[in-house]
């Protein structure tokens, strides 16, 4: 079949195969002719015939175990330790006992010294003690379960007032006895 500028084809679309001037095909190679009836589908190259290993999921999995055995590795190690020289330790100070005055505070909410109920005024006894040892603790002891809380505070911040930073609050049944 014969087309409008004088070429035919082998295909019988009517279309043409020109052959470039040079004798040759497609960039000078006379084997390989133009083809213009379509687009061409170009399939990608393939270097390997088979099936292959990806390797990167392996390499992923051997570089995570290696990174456990170095951190694991770097806490087996022993510590290193500076070259410094403490101080010697000073010896301790024994500190005496303090005297203490014991208040109970009963269910009741009375206030006794020594067995012996004390008066509504706690202030002449308490600062006579302070004024005998100095270095005195007024404890107020509140070891019977049924006081009221609001009673115990009460008592303590009556006694800080007599006696100030020099108050403690007991909950024990017993109290060791004054030297």
């Amino acid at each position: 079949m014969e087309s409008e500028l004088g070429l035919s084809d082998s295909f019988g679309t009517g279309r043409g195969v020109r052959a470039p001037k040079n004798g040759g095909g497609l960039g000078g190679y006379p084997h390989r002719p133009v083809c213009t009836h379509g687009p061409m589908k170009i399939q990608p190259l393939k270097t390997s015939v088979g099936t292959g290993v990806d390797l990167v999921p392996l390499l992923d999995v051997v570089f995570s175990i290696l990174a456990v055995f170095v951190l694991q590795a770097a806490n087996l190690a022993p510590p290193r330790r500076l070259g410094v020289e403490l101080p010697p330790r000073p010896a301790a100070e024994v500190s005496t006992p303090r005297e203490m005055l014991v208040l109970v505070l009963t269910a009741a909410g009375e206030v006794t010294l020594e067995d012996r109920p004390l008066t509504a005024d706690l202030a002449p006894t308490i600062q006579e003690f302070l004024s005998r040892s100095p270095q005195g603790l007024v404890v107020l002891n509140v070891a019977d379960d049924t006081v009221p809380y609001k009673k115990a505070l009460e008592q303590v911040q009556a006694l800080r007032a007599i006696a100030g930073d020099r108050v403690a609050l007991a909950t024990a049944e017993a109290v060791p006895p004054r030297p």
